[in-house]
């Protein structure tokens, strides 16, 4: 045993996470919306929705414009079928998006609003009610796989590497957190039971450089 623990030794665990607000000031730096491309559009729509709802990349992909419902200030999706945190006998838990008027270039329902409009000529005559759409002709809902590729490419354009698409939830909450929001509410947001669990798995320290969730997560 001692052989095999010196051929393969564990792996060292990361304890840090990227800073948000690296993102961020990449999301400000892009053109205005009139002279943004599809893509930077898409991946910047992506990125606020996935540091906001704290999501896995399977519940962005189920995020349908079917089960959208506008509301005065915010969005609110349900979400159909079964995710990770789907309890038994129980409907899962919506995830909504409020408006940021402080900061509208950070404003995911602005974001998402714009997203939907730029995307109706590819959805007029069809069926396709997902809210991401591939950017390639015949523009097809995406897979979480691609959500997942579009967060490490917005990643890697605000000049970050080696990390994953499921980071966002780890780098929000632990933002969250060093902004003075309460673990009840960050344990609520990322559906969490256990404290110990986000604690031992998401909550880590913000690699250099109180509100509701989306305010500590969006200010800069």
């Amino acid at each position: 045993m001692a052989g095999i623990s010196n051929l393969r030794p564990p792996k060292t665990k990361v304890n840090i996470v990227w800073n948000v607000d690296q993102v961020l000031k990449y999301i400000k730096s892009l053109p205005p919306l009139h002279s943004q491309t599809v893509k930077q559009t898409t991946l910047k729509t992506v990125m606020l929705c996935a540091l906001v709802a704290t999501a896995r990349a399977n519940e962005l992909h189920k995020l349908d414009l079917a089960c959208m419902i506008p509301k005065t200030g915010l969005i609110e999706f349900q979400i159909p079928g079964r995710v990770k945190h789907s309890r038994q006998g129980k409907p899962n838990p919506p995830i909504v998006f409020t408006e940021f008027p402080s900061d509208p270039d950070l404003c995911p329902v602005k974001n998402i609003n714009n997203y939907i409009k730029m995307t109706k000529p590819w959805r007029e005559g069809t069926t396709k009610t997902g809210l991401f759409l591939s950017t390639v002709a015949p523009h097809d809902i995406v897979a979480k796989t691609t959500l997942s590729n579009w967060i490490k490419q917005t990643l890697s354009l605000a000049g970050i590497e080696g990390f994953t698409g499921h980071s966002t939830r780890s780098a929000a909450t632990s933002k969250a957190k060093a902004k003075g929001l309460s673990i009840d509410t960050i344990l609520e947001r990322g559906n969490w039971k256990r404290k110990n669990t986000w604690e031992k798995h998401y909550h880590k320290a913000i690699k250099s450089s109180s509100h509701d969730f989306q305010k500590a997560v969006l200010q800069l």
